[in-house]
């Protein structure tokens, strides 16, 4: 059971960090610095929607030690800054396909979601996923492994290698 954890965490973090490294690339500046962008008409629903709303949004808090933005600095974002980069380069104008690498074993229900997964990706991203089969985790060699709190952890470049 931890090594499916583990290797979750480990299929979400390579997830969630290319997501994170192509959004930063897509990023135009602060917010505190930004410069206004017209949206077309048609978000105007949309806009209608998150006003609604803004009342349960909690303000952002300032970076406390340890956080990942007082480790890692790193410009914000305003919406419509992400709307006007959504437009130049779609992740699948530049990738013809997301390859997902399961690590470790699966039982059939486990497989299960892992297909799951692969499916929303699919849907999220607009673009295919090819599920490739399971690495075993002894394949995964010392000097990409570390352990923190009490969990292995596996070198993510030695995974997108």
């Amino acid at each position: 059971m931890r090594r499916l954890v583990t290797s979750l965490l480990l299929l979400g973090a390579v997830v969630y960090g290319s997501v994170l490294w192509y959004q930063h690339r897509l990023a135009v500046g602060s917010p505190d610095t930004a410069i206004e962008v017209a949206l077309p008409a048609s978000f105007e629903p949309l806009l209608a929607q998150i006003e609604l709303i803004r009342p349960l949004h909690e303000k952002k808090k300032p970076n406390q030690p340890g956080d990942w933005l007082e480790r890692f600095p790193e410009g914000g974002q305003t919406f419509g800054q992400y709307v006007q980069s959504r437009g130049r380069t779609p992740l699948k104008d530049e990738y013809q396909t997301i390859y997902l690498q399961p690590l470790g074993e699966f039982d059939e229900t486990q497989q299960r979601l892992v297909e799951q997964t692969a499916e929303f990706m699919g849907h999220f991203f607009g673009m295919p996923v090819q599920l490739l089969e399971a690495r075993p985790l002894g394949d995964i060699p010392e000097t990409a492994r570390r352990m923190r709190y009490d969990e292995e952890q596996v070198l993510s470049t030695w995974i997108m290698n």
